[in-house]
């Protein structure tokens, strides 16, 4: 039993197998738009756990270093001795008669 709207609604069979193929395709869309949202948030999530990892390491190891290099600059001072007092050492500014910089030993 048709109603008037569905009289309205008649489609041919090409009309019918467009619609069909249509629908199809869009399901095929939908599905592969599914499926590049999933690898797109698998992705996002190993990069956002990658990116804790490494600010979450590189400040240690940061700091590590640094200490590392400040211990060795601390014990070659050490070794060395103090400068002595009046040393060319003492200024960077000073200059000798020539008005040439007197020769930084370090």
């Amino acid at each position: 039993m048709k109603t008037a709207a569905t009289k309205s609604l008649i489609l041919s069979p090409q009309q019918e197998k467009e619609l069909e193929k249509y629908q199809k395709g869009l399901v095929d869309v939908t599905r592969d738009l599914k499926q590049v949202r999933k690898n797109l948030r698998r992705e996002t999530d190993a990069l956002e756990f990658w990116t804790k990892v490494v600010n979450i390491a590189a400040m240690p190891i940061a700091v590590a270093l640094s200490g590392l290099v400040l211990a060795g600059r601390s014990r070659a001072a050490v070794r060395l001795g103090p400068a002595p007092l009046g040393s060319e050492t003492a200024s960077f500014a000073s200059t000798r008669k020539n008005g040439r910089p007197k020769r930084n030993p370090w």
